[in-house]
C-alpha cells in the first residue's frame, strides 16, 4: 500500500484540477475511510500486498491521455482476472511437436519405395491434439488457485460473474468505488483522442499469497483494447452493457437459393457494379477456391445430422453487433450461397446497432467455406458479439471461444498495437487462451493491420514503427493484404503489396498499407528460424486482396465495396474450415496405427514456411508477390523505415496469396506425408496400337493410389482429367491467378478412379468423339495430396490407335481401240484405289473378270 502522505499529495493535485476543493475533500476522505477499512480488518495483521506491473497504458505514463475528472464511483466495471499457466514450458513444447514433422521424404515414381528419411523423425505426439478434459488436467491452473481468487474477489465484495472450466479467467464485476478500494488505485476519466475513457492511475496491488498465480487483471482500463480498423466502425459506446457473460443470440439458416452455375458447377463471375463479388474471388482468375470447391468437400463430408463438425466450423470473434436483415439481404443478392450461422453475446449485447465489421466479416466467412446447397453442409459459422469495450471483454470473448468448443477454426478482424494498444499483460493472458486452443487442434488467424508498418499511427514517444495484435502472436496466422486487379471480364489484371497512402490521414483511416514488421514482444519462432536475421516474431504469413478492387459486402440494407485486411482474415478462415473438412473426408488414416482420424489440421505456420522455403509438394500454392511496400503517410512523415514485397517471404505479404485448391493439397502432403505417401500412378486398358480399326475403340485406365513406405494407407485418388489428342499443361507453379492449365482447373471429373475415351462420344459410356486418323488419348490423376499419375516421368498417354471408317474409293479407267461404242482391240482396264485423308491408305486391291475368283 502507497504511504498515505503520497497518495494525500496526490489528491491535492487532482482536486484543483478538476472542481471546487471543499466538495471533493469530503468525497476523499470517505474514499480513505473506506479503503483502510477494507485493507486492515479490526484484529488481524495488514496482508502484505504486492504491485502487478504493466497495468497502466502508455497513454497516461507519457502524458497523451489527458485526466478530466475521478471516474464516478457507483459505475459498475467488468474485469477478468488471468492466472498463470502452471505447466507453461511444458506446453510449448507440446505446441512444437504437434507441429514439428516436415514431409520425410519426396515420393519417386509410382511403386518404388521411399528413401531414408531425410528430416527429423516425426514426434510422437504429432497432431495428437488434447481433449478438453486432457488440456485441463494437463494445463489449467490449479482448482486451489481459482478458489484463491474467487475467495479473494469475494471478501472485497466484488461480484463473481464467470468460472470456466479451464480455470484460465475468473470475471468479475464491481462499482469503480470497490474497485479502487480493494487495488489501491483511483479511477479516473481520461481524454484520449476524440474518445473519454476510464483507467486506474497506477499499477494496482494484490494480497501477496495470490500475486504469483496473477498474469493480469484485465479491464481496469479500456483504452488499450481491440480495435476495428475503420475509424467509423470504432466507435466505443458504454463502459459497461448490462447483461450476462454468455447469451445466445439469433440463429439463422437457410439452404441456396439458387444454383447459379458455369460449366465447371460453380457460381459464375459478376462484378456487380465493377466491385468483385464472391464469385470473383473465387475464380481462378483470383484465388481459385472453385477448384477446391470441385473436390466437393465443403464441409460436412459425413452428412451428419446437426451440419458441419466443430472441425469445420467457424468462430469469430466480433465488437459489435450485427443484423440478421443484412445477412438475409447478401445471401439474396447472392442466391448461391447457404448459410447456418449462431450469434453469442459476450457481456451483454453491443450497443450503437449493427457494426460494419462484424457484418463484413460475417459475410465472407460463410462466403468463403459454402456448400452452394444445403445450410447442413456449409460451413457453420458462430459469431461472439461483445458488449463491452476493454481488454476484459476481449479475454471473455477468446475463452468463451475455446470452452465452448463449437469450432476449430478462429478469425477476427479487431487489434491492437504490441504493448500500447494493449498491455503485455493481456497480451501474455491471451497467448495462454491461444497455447489452449492450438493445443486442442484450432487454427487461428487475424487481420495484420490496415496501418502498413505504423500499426499505432501514434508517434508521440517518439515516432516508431509497429506491429498489430494478435497477428504478431506465433500461435496466430496473420492474414496481410496485396492490391488485387480484375478487368470488365474478371480475367486478372495485376496484383502488388498493399502500400499505403501519402495523404494525411491515411494511416489512421484505413488505407496504411498491409500490416508487417517485427514483433518487440515475442521472439522468433521455430518456423521462421531460417531468417537468422529476425529476433521477434515476422508478420504477416500469408496474404489476399485488401487495397485493389472493392468487395462487395451488405451493411445496412445496402451493397457496397469495402477492403483491408479484415476482409482477408475471413476469407482465410473459409479456407481453413474447407481444408479441416477435405481431412476429415480423406479419412482415418492417421497416426501411429494409421487408422485415426487426419483432422483438423491446428497450427499450419510450420506447414506453410516449410512448403514456402522447400516446397516440397508437387505445385507451389503461393503467388509470389514482388512489388508494393508498407509505407503511408506517417512513415514518410516521421522518415520511418518500412517493408517492401521481393521474392519469396516478405514483410508486406508474407508468402502471398495462394491458388487455394493448390494449398489444399500442399497443407494435405505436409500433414499426410508421415502417414502415407508416393505419386499415384495410371493403370491402361485398350485397343493394340498403331493400328487402324473401322469400329469404334475404346481407351480405359484407373488412377491408382500408391501408399508409398509410410503406412498402409493412400491418401485417395482426388480425380482425373481426360482429352483425346490434347497433352495436358500442368504447370508446377503460376506468378498469378489465371486458366488454361491443370494447375488451376485440376480434376474434371472429382473423386472419380475409372475413366474412358470412345472413338464416337458415349460408345460404352465413355465420354469422346474423334474425326479419321490416328489418335492419342491422355489423362491425368491426382491423389489428395495434389500429386499427379504425371509426376516423375510417368506416361500419361495411351495410342496413337487409328480411327477409318470411309470405305476406299476406286476408280476404272479403259484404254484401247474403240469403234464406236465397241472396243475393237484388247482392253486394258486400270484400277485406282484411293483411301480419302487422313484415312488409313489402301492395303490391298481385288479384283475379278466376269465369275472369276477374286
Amino acid at each position: 500500500m502507497r504511504p498515505l502522505r503520497a497518495v494525500t499529495l496526490l489528491w491535492v493535485a487532482q482536486v484543483r484540477f478538476w472542481a471546487p476543493a471543499a466538495s471533493l475533500v469530503l468525497a476523499f476522505s470517505v474514499f480513505l475511510a473506506g479503503r483502510a477499512m477494507a485493507q486492515t480488518p479490526a484484529g488481524s495483521a495488514t496482508p502484505e500486498m504486492l504491485e502487478l506491473p504493466d497495468h497502466v497504458p502508455q497513454q497516461i505514463s507519457a502524458g497523451d491521455a489527458v485526466p478530466i475528472q475521478h471516474y464516478a464511483p457507483s459505475r459498475m466495471i467488468r474485469l477478468a482476472i488471468a492466472l498463470k499457466h502452471p505447466h507453461a514450458a511444458e506446453e510449448e513444447a507440446l505446441l512444437r511437436d504437434l507441429q514439428n514433422a516436415p514431409p520425410q521424404s519426396i515420393p519417386l515414381r509410382a511403386g518404388q519405395k521411399m528413401p531414408a528419411p531425410t528430416s527429423t523423425p516425426q514426434s510422437p505426439n504429432f497432431h495428437r491434439f488434447l481433449t478438453t478434459k486432457e488440456w485441463n488436467a494437463r494445463f489449467a491452473p490449479s482448482l486451489a488457485d481459482e478458489q484463491a481468487i474467487v475467495d479473494w474477489a469475494t471478501s472485497q465484495g466484488f461480484t463473481v460473474t464467470k468460472r470456466y472450466s479451464n480455470r484460465l479467467l475468473v470475471d468479475v464485476e464491481a462499482p469503480s468505488a470497490l474497485i479502487e478500494r480493494a487495488f489501491n488505485v483511483t479511477m479516473n476519466s481520461y481524454k484520449f483522442h476524440n474518445e473519454v475513457d476510464y483507467s486506474n492511475d497506477r499499477n494496482p496491488t494484490v494480497p501477496a499469497n495470490i500475486s504469483g498465480i496473477i498474469i493480469g487483471v484485465l479491464g481496469l482500463n479500456n483504452i488499450q483494447r481491440l480495435h476495428a480498423p475503420r475509424p467509423e466502425w470504432d466507435q466505443k459506446t458504454d463502459d459497461y452493457q448490462p447483461g450476462a457473460v454468455f447469451a445466445k443470440g439469433p440463429a439463422l439458416k437457410q439452404d441456396a437459393l439458387q444454383r447459379e452455375t458455369n460449366t465447371t458447377g460453380s457460381p459464375t463471375t459478376n462484378l456487380t457494379n465493377g466491385y468483385a463479388d464472391p464469385t470473383d474471388i473465387f475464380s481462378s482468375q483470383a484465388y481459385n477456391y472453385n477448384g477446391l470447391y470441385q473436390l466437393g468437400h465443403c464441409c460436412n463430408p459425413a452428412h451428419l445430422s446437426s451440419g458441419s463438425p466443430p472441425e469445420s466450423s467457424i468462430a469469430i470473434a466480433a465488437w459489435g453487433d450485427w443484423s440478421t436483415s443484412d445477412i438475409t439481404g447478401f445471401a439474396t443478392q447472392y442466391p448461391y450461397l447457404a448459410y447456418n450461422i449462431n450469434g453469442y453475446y459476450v457481456d451483454g449485447q453491443p450497443a450503437g446497432g449493427p457494426n460494419g465489421e462484424t457484418m463484413l466479416d460475417t459475410e465472407w466467412t460463410m462466403a468463403t467455406a459454402n456448400s452452394f446447397g444445403s445450410y447442413l453442409d456449409t460451413a457453420h459459422v458462430y459469431v461472439y458479439m461483445a458488449g463491452s469495450w476493454s481488454q476484459a471483454t476481449n479475454s471473455d470473448v477468446f475463452n468463451t471461444m475455446l470452452t465452448n468448443g463449437y469450432a476449430r477454426v478462429f478469425t477476427t478482424s479487431w487489434s491492437c498495437t504490441e504493448n500500447t494498444g494493449c498491455s503485455s499483460a493481456a497480451i501474455n493472458a491471451w497467448h495462454g487462451i491461444f497455447d489452449g486452443m492450438l493445443a486442442q487442434g484450432w487454427t487461428l488467424m487475424t487481420a495484420s493491420g490496415d496501418r502498413g508498418a505504423t500499426d499505432d499511427c501514434y508517434f508521440n514517444n517518439p515516432a516508431h514503427t509497429s506491429v498489430a495484435y494478435p497477428a504478431s502472436d506465433p500461435d496466430v496466422l496473420g492474414v496481410g493484404g496485396t492490391s488485387l486487379s480484375l478487368n470488365s471480364d474478371g480475367t486478372w489484371a495485376g496484383e502488388t503489396g498493399w502500400q499505403g497512402g501519402t495523404s494525411t490521414g491515411s494511416c489512421a483511416g484505413n488505407n496504411g498499407g498491409s500490416g508487417g514488421g517485427q514483433s518487440v514482444h515475442f521472439s522468433r519462432p521455430p518456423y521462421q528460424d531460417y531468417y537468422s536475421a529476425a529476433t521477434g516474431r515476422l508478420v504477416p504469413d500469408v496474404s489476399l486482396n485488401s487495397g485493389g478492387i472493392g468487395q462487395n459486402f451488405y451493411f445496412n440494407g445496402t451493397l457496397s465495396p469495402t477492403g483491408g485486411t479484415s476482409i482477408a482474415s475471413p476469407e482465410m478462415a473459409g479456407f481453413f474450415a474447407q481444408e479441416n473438412a477435405y481431412l476429415l473426408a480423406i479419412g482415418n488414416i492417421c497416426g501411429a496405427s494409421f487408422n485415426a482420424p487426419c483432422g483438423p489440421y491446428g497450427q499450419p505456420h510450420y506447414a506453410l514456411f516449410d512448403e514456402g522455403l522447400n516446397n516440397r509438394s508437387q505445385h507451389f500454392p503461393f503467388y509470389d508477390i514482388t512489388s508494393g511496400c508498407n509505407s503511408n503517410d506517417q512513415t514518410a512523415t516521421y522518415s520511418l523505415s518500412y517493408f517492401c514485397a521481393h521474392s519469396s517471404y516478405d514483410l508486406v505479404t508474407g508468402w502471398g496469396p495462394s491458388n487455394m485448391m493448390q494449398l489444399a493439397w500442399s497443407l494435405n502432403w505436409e500433414r499426410l506425408s508421415g502417414s502415407a505417401n508416393g505419386a499415384p500412378y495410371l493403370s491402361w486398358s485398350g485397343p493394340a496400337t498403331n493400328l487402324w480399326y473401322n469400329t469404334s475403340q475404346t481407351v480405359s485406365w484407373a488412377v491408382n493410389d500408391f501408399a508409398g513406405n509410410e503406412g498402409p494407407n493412400g491418401t485417395g485418388v482426388s480425380g482425373f482429367w481426360q482429352a483425346w489428342d490434347t497433352p495436358p499443361s500442368d504447370s508446377t507453379s503460376e506468378p498469378h491467378g489465371g486458366s488454361g492449365d491443370l494447375f488451376y482447373s485440376g480434376p474434371q471429373y472429382p473423386d472419380a478412379v475409372n475413366g474412358c475415351l470412345s472413338f464416337v462420344n458415349g460408345a460404352n459410356g465413355c465420354a469422346g468423339g474423334v474425326s479419321q486418323g490416328c489418335h492419342t488419348a491422355y489423362a491425368v490423376g491426382w491423389n489428395n495430396e495434389g500429386w499427379t499419375t504425371a509426376y516423375g516421368g510417368q506416361s500419361y498417354s495411351y495410342g496413337p490407335i487409328c480411327y477409318d471408317t470411309v470405305p476406299t474409293v476406286t476408280t476404272t479407267t479403259l484404254s484401247g481401240t474403240v469403234r464406236g461404242t465397241v472396243f475393237a482391240s484388247p482392253v486394258t482396264v486400270t484400277l485406282s484405289a484411293s483411301d480419302p485423308a487422313p484415312g488409313s491408305g489402301v492395303a490391298l486391291s481385288n479384283y475379278q473378270v466376269d465369275s472369276g475368283a477374286l
